[in-house]
C-alpha cells in the first residue's frame, strides 16, 4: 500500500518535495524488500544506527547485510509507514525526521509492528540526493534496560 507522505504543495522548502519523493521511494522499496531500490537512495559513506547489532553499520555492504537481515525475517511483503515526517533543508543537505510504523508477517506466523524512531540524514550530490545517516530507535525502560516496542504515536 503506497502512502503520500505529504503533497509538494506543503513543502515549506522548494527541495522538500525532492526529499519528500526520496522518503516514498525508500518506502516502497522497504514495503516491497527491495534492498538494491534502497541502496539505490544510499551515498556510498552511509552510516546508520539501527536497532540491529553492531552499533553502527558503515558503507553499502554493512548496510546492504543489516537490511537483508531485517527484511529477510518477513514472509511477503513488509509493513512500513511514515507519520509526521518534518523535513529541513538547507543547501545540499537535507534532514528528516518521523515516526515509522515497521513490521510484518514474520516467517514463523508472527504478525509485529513496531513504531519507531527515525531520521534520515540527506547530501545532494550531482544534483541527487542520497541518505548518508540513518538512525532508528524505540525508547527503552530504564529500570529493565528493554526496548518499548509496543508503544503507538499520541
Amino acid at each position: 500500500m503506497r502512502q503520500e507522505i505529504m503533497t509538494p504543495q506543503m513543502a515549506r522548502h522548494p527541495e522538500e518535495a525532492a526529499i519528500r519523493s526520496e522518503m516514498e521511494a525508500i518506502a516502497d522499496a522497504v514495503r516491497a524488500k527491495d534492498v538494491d531500490a534502497f541502496l539505490s537512495r544510499c551515498s556510498p559513506e552511509i552510516v546508520v544506527y539501527d536497532l540491529l547489532p553492531p552499533l553502527e553499520h558503515v558503507g553499502m555492504a554493512a548496510v546492504r547485510r543489516n537490511w537483508a537481515d531485517a527484511l529477510g525475517r518477513f514472509q511477503g511483503s513488509a509493513d512500513f509507514e511514515v507519520r509526521d515526517l518534518d523535513i529541513a533543508v538547507d543547501g545540499d543537505v537535507a534532514f528528516c525526521r518521523t515516526l515509522a510504523r515497521f513490521g510484518g508477517m514474520l516467517k514463523s506466523g508472527t504478525r509485529v509492528h513496531t513504531w519507531l524512531r527515525s531520521t534520515f540524514g540527506f547530501r545532494r550530490t550531482n544534483g541527487r540526493w542520497k541518505i548518508v545517516h540513518q538512525h532508528a530507535s524505540v525508547p527503552i525502560d530504564m529500570k529493565s534496560g528493554m526496548g518499548l516496542t509496543g508503544l503507538e504515536p499520541a
